[in-house]
This record gives C-alpha cells, sequence and structure tokens, in this order.
C-alpha cells in the first residue's frame, strides 16, 4: 500500500521537499540503486521522519549520527521507493484532505521552517511570525494555498538575498496570535525546541 496516500506519505513528502533528498546510482548506463535520505542536526526531527517513511515502506532504515558531527542521517536504501518519491506530484496535494495538507506542511515546516520571536515582554516593539524560505517560487505558493485552505493566514512572501553565492530565495511569514494558535493546532513541528520557541511567542500575548 506504499502508493496510497497516507499521514506517513505526505510527511515524508514533505520533508524531502525540504532537507531530505532522493539519489540514484546507475550501473553501466542503468539506474540499479536507489535511496531516501535526510541528514539534520535535530535528533527529534530525525527520529520522526524515520518513523513516518518505515511505516509508509515497511522496511528497515538506517539511523546513524554522522562521525565527529552533531548531525543524524536517516537513509531509506530502496530504488522502487526513491523512484516512487521523486515521480510523486506534490502539486496534486493541493486536492488531498486536511490531514493529509497538515501533514506535508508539518514535514516543509520542519525541513525549512523557523519561528521568530523577539522582545516578548515589550508587545508593542515584539517582533513574532513563522517562516517558510525555499528557492522555488512556485512551491512556495503551493504552501502559501495550503496554508491558507486550513484558514492559516499567510502575512506576506518577499523576495531576499543570502547564503551561498548569495542567491535568490523567498520568505513566507505567518504573523498574528490567530494564525499563529491555527499553526500549532492544525500543523506543528516534531522538533521540539520550534515548538518551545512557539509556545513561548504565543504566551507572550497574554504579556501587559
Amino acid at each position: 500500500n506504499y502508493y496510497k496516500l497516507s499521514l506517513e506519505l505526505a510527511y515524508v513528502l514533505g520533508a524531502v521537499e525540504g532537507d531530505g533528498y532522493v539519489g540514484f546510482q546507475k550501473f553501466n548506463g542503468v539506474i540499479s540503486k536507489g535511496h531516501i535520505g535526510l541528514e539534520v542536526k535535530d535528533k527529534d526531527f530525525a527520529l520522526y521522519f524515520k518513523d513516518k517513511i518505515e511505516k509508509w515502506s515497511g522496511l528497515k532504515i538506517s539511523f546513524r549520527a554522522r562521525n565527529n558531527t552533531d548531525r543524524w542521517v536517516t537513509t531509506l536504501f530502496s530504488l522502487r521507493a526513491a523512484q516512487f518519491i521523486y515521480d510523486f506530484d506534490i502539486y496534486s496535494l493541493i486536492n488531498s484532505n486536511n490531514e493529509i495538507k497538515s501533514s506535508f506542511l508539518k514535514g516543509l515546516f520542519d525541513s525549512e521552517g523557523s519561528v521568530s520571536g523577539s522582545n516578548l515582554d515589550k508587545p508593542r516593539i515584539a517582533t513574532r511570525f513563522i517562516a517558510f524560505f525555499n528557492t522555488d517560487l512556485k512551491l512556495v505558493y503551493l504552501v502559501k494555498n495550503l496554508l491558507e485552505s486550513l484558514n492559516v493566514k499567510v502575512q506576506n512572501i518577499d523576495k531576499r538575498r543570502g547564503g551561498f553565492k548569495n542567491s535568490v530565495y523567498y520568505r513566507l511569514r505567518i504573523g498574528g496570535k490567530e494564525n499563529l494558535q491555527k499553526f500549532r493546532d492544525k500543523i506543528g513541528f516534531s522538533i521540539e525546541r520550534k515548538n518551545k520557541k512557539l509556545d513561548d511567542i504565543l504566551k507572550s500575548y497574554k504579556t501587559k
């Protein structure tokens, strides 16, 4: 049943579209091996991804700490699984149910989402928002459409420069107590540090 659009598959698709990757190896010009992987610094994220991809694929997953680093590597070695993920049309998810949309977005925001809050004890100058970053504007607008279909309003999308070779990327922002609350309740993160920061931001709205 790996081809059925489950919550686990939706999460894997989101994570792979973000920090994850699909790779193939050729032998005599023919693709003979494939894998799906994720390498991240948050162990809870890596373990959550491992759990979802195991439940989706029904296969054993390689999980390890990269030598002399603080990063965790999760890998599924399967040509069939890799080809399936590589070929999947994520833009078709706009027609899926809300639970599938939420699971896909959770994988994406675990990978390329951030929670920002500053001056939380000073409401008049406080900044509070969740952001999603990507170089693919088409993907950013898919995220916007998925969020708004869940009644989570997007504050703005802006064009920025930075990172490798000062390249162009896009930032999508979600702001306002109501929208941040909806994001937490409907999507959330698998990463504890992001969840804690979001909770701290939401609690700060009560500060006078």
